[in-house]
């Protein structure tokens, strides 16, 4: 039904049937037609057809309860069906009109010369009865493989708008008719604490450490298997996270040294001077306990820098989320991991 509605609409008015030999990169998604379902438009928005002008549409009229702005969130390009022909996953977002909260998402699948495939909705795994359905994470959208990964979130009834409870990740596997989402939720057991890690991540202890200090069991969250990291800053830790021993003779942890222990980290060479900017800092939480929030961008003389950030739960069991590889990305993935951790009650 996707299919014939989508085609026909198009066709009607000339979009689809202009384009011949495109193949799906070459398209212009930003100005484009689109059909919204109501997943993406939830009454009391307006689902129908919009065609998009830079990257942004009206379906209804604009300033009324049912008018809905339709956004091109992110586009993200693959072989999805496995045919030898790239497919295209646009991420779409249909939002009210008058600043409330009323919106919804969806990702529509097209291949050569913009064919429609498939519509893909946000699974609703909970059923709680939330005004507020169930939506993609822009940022957690990627392809790996050809295969497509979605990070979603969830409400649970009497959640807030802005309070959604549940995290889940999907793989949609391609049937050879449409896509099947698999529940992939990774999550993993360190230190007593529940982590659920990006698609395709995984953790690794680390295997030793030179540093002075007593060691916290740590573990690295990665995007892939492979060799242990050496430390919580090689390379190849992307995330660090540790769980601090409990008893007499444990570590004190402190909120205000990278790593959440004293001392005076050098990620830059000694011999060469460093320079420590303190670039925020907070009252927050890691898996609903009370943490501080810490991030400093490390500057050496020749040039490297080291972007670094961590949320500290100094109160047994401790625990620490830390990373020198603080990108923006990174940043946005253990924000996330803070947000959806489960540590054990004090």
């Amino acid at each position: 039904m996707f299919k014939r509605i989508l085609g026909a609409a198009a066709l009607t008015i000339g979009v689809i049937a202009a384009l011949v030999g495109c193949e799906a990169a070459q398209i212009n998604w930003g100005n484009h037609f689109y059909v919204m379902s109501n997943a993406c438009a939830p009454s009391p928005l307006t689902a129908g057809a919009t065609t998009l002008r830079n990257g942004a549409g009206v379906i209804g009229t604009p300033g009324t309860l049912g008018g809905t702005r339709v956004t091109l969130q992110s586009v993200h390009y693959g072989d999805l069906t496995h045919d030898g022909i790239q497919d295209a996953a646009v991420f779409l977002n249909c939002h009210d009109t008058i600043g409330g909260n009323h919106n919804g998402s969806e990702i529509q699948i097209f291949t050569r010369d913009a064919k429609p495939v498939a519509r893909l909705i946000a699974p609703d795994k909970y059923g709680s009865g939330s005004p507020f359905p169930p939506y993609f994470i822009y940022n957690e959208i990627q392809i790996i493989d050809n295969t497509l990964y979605t990070g979603i979130e969830s409400y649970l009834a009497g959640d807030a708008h802005a309070s959604p409870s549940e995290h889940d990740l999907y793989r949609w596997d391609w049937n050879g008719h449409g896509f099947t989402a698999v529940d992939v939720t990774p999550t993993v057991t360190l230190g007593g604490a529940r982590l659920t890690l990006p698609a395709g991540w995984v953790a690794e202890r680390v295997a030793s450490s030179t540093q002075s200090h007593p060691i916290l069991p740590t573990w690295c969250l990665m995007p892939h298997s492979g060799p242990a990291p050496a430390s919580s800053d090689a390379a190849n830790c992307t995330i660090a996270f540790s769980a601090a021993p409990t008893g007499p003779s444990a570590p004190a942890l402190t909120v205000d040294t990278p790593g959440g222990l004293a001392g005076n980290p050098e990620y830059c060479d000694p011999a060469h001077p460093q320079t420590i900017s303190l670039l925020g800092k907070q009252d927050s939480t890691l898996g609903a306990r009370p943490a501080s929030y810490r991030n400093w961008l490390y500057a050496c003389a020749d040039g490297t820098r080291w972007p670094v950030e961590q949320y500290v739960v100094a109160t047994a069991p401790a625990y620490v989320l830390y990373s020198s590889h603080a990108t923006p990305a990174v940043h946005a993935l253990m924000t996330n991991i803070a947000k959806t951790a489960q540590l054990p009650a004090i």
